[in-house]
């Protein structure tokens, strides 16, 4: 009976010991494995067997991508401005050995670099080239600190620097030249407007003063055209009438009374020349209307 009890007792044990030796490692980690607390190698994913006793597995590392952020720091720019800059990391474990047991405290150390050589890129650049060259700054960044850390068992994927935030003076003064800027703009978009309305206003007055010129022009053609055309008509009224010269002469006395008797102050003068001649005639027409006979033959 005590030999049977040893045996179940043996075999508990042996199947307990067994059973803690069969480790599983899940995907995207890695298991160190050490020997009498010595690193003697690595596990990858999957179902393994540990010799018991001898070998255990020490630390389970997560290989897949990780990120770290950098708290906010001041760094004094070329052109002496303090400004206070954040960045994050991207990176993954990629030497279990010497991430676990070649130093103490690796994304401490990570840190450090990517803020020191933040700080020397900073150093060497003015305001003005930071806030408009992040790019610039970040890509600079990614070539100094990538290979750094090998010896910290990581490589890093990836770094950005996040908000750059000047002093509350310098935002100010900023502000005061963006709203300066709107206001100029404002106004430069106004007085255009403003120009192009009276160069319309300007060119559709031009417009109709060219228009009444051209109707007046018109009208004093075709004025000119109907006196032309009465002119014509009562010189061949007159050609067509043998009204003589003495006939002609008395009309136009009666026409310059008719104008003188008018209500205008109106002078007619007479031709000195012709006064004689004309006064013949009218005494040839009050003696015998001669020359009424004459027309009318």
């Amino acid at each position: 009976m005590p030999v049977t009890i040893l045996i179940i007792a043996v075999v508990l044990i042996l199947l307990i010991i067994a059973f803690k030796s069969i480790r599983i490692v899940q995907q995207g980690h890695k298991a160190a494995v050490q020997s009498f607390g010595r690193y003697v190698g690595e596990l990858g994913p999957g179902l393994h067997f540990v010799t018991p006793i001898i070998r255990n597995i020490a630390y389970v590392v997560d290989m897949r991508q990780r990120s770290l952020d950098l708290d906010p720091q001041e760094i004094i720019t070329k052109d002496n401005v303090n400004l206070t800059i954040d960045a994050s990391a991207k990176y993954h474990v990629d030497n279990l050995e010497e991430y676990l047991y070649g130093n103490t405290n690796p994304e401490g150390l990570l840190l450090l670099d990517i803020q020191n050589e933040l700080r020397d890129i900073i150093g060497t650049m003015t305001m003005a080239e930071i806030l408009g060259g992040t790019n610039k700054i970040n890509t600079d960044l990614n070539q100094r600190v990538f290979g750094k850390t090998d010896s910290y068992g990581v490589t890093i994927d990836r770094v950005n620097i996040g908000e750059v935030i000047p002093p509350q003076s310098i935002v100010e003064a900023m502000n005061k030249q963006i709203t300066a800027d709107r206001e100029r703009d404002a106004a430069l978009i106004a007085a255009d407007a403003r120009q192009k309305t009276v160069e319309m206003d300007t060119r559709t007055q031009n417009n109709k003063l060219l228009a009444d010129a051209r109707a007046h022009a018109e009208k004093i053609a075709i004025d000119t055209q109907a006196t032309v055309a009465q002119l014509t008509a009562i010189n061949n009224a007159l050609n067509e009438s043998n009204l003589n010269a003495a006939a002609l002469e008395y009309l136009a006395i009666d026409a310059k009374k008719a104008l003188a008797e008018g209500p205008n102050n109106t002078v007619v003068l007479m031709d000195g020349q012709n006064n004689a001649k004309i006064a013949e005639n009218i005494a040839s027409l009050a003696s015998g209307r001669k020359v009424w006979d004459e027309a009318g033959k």
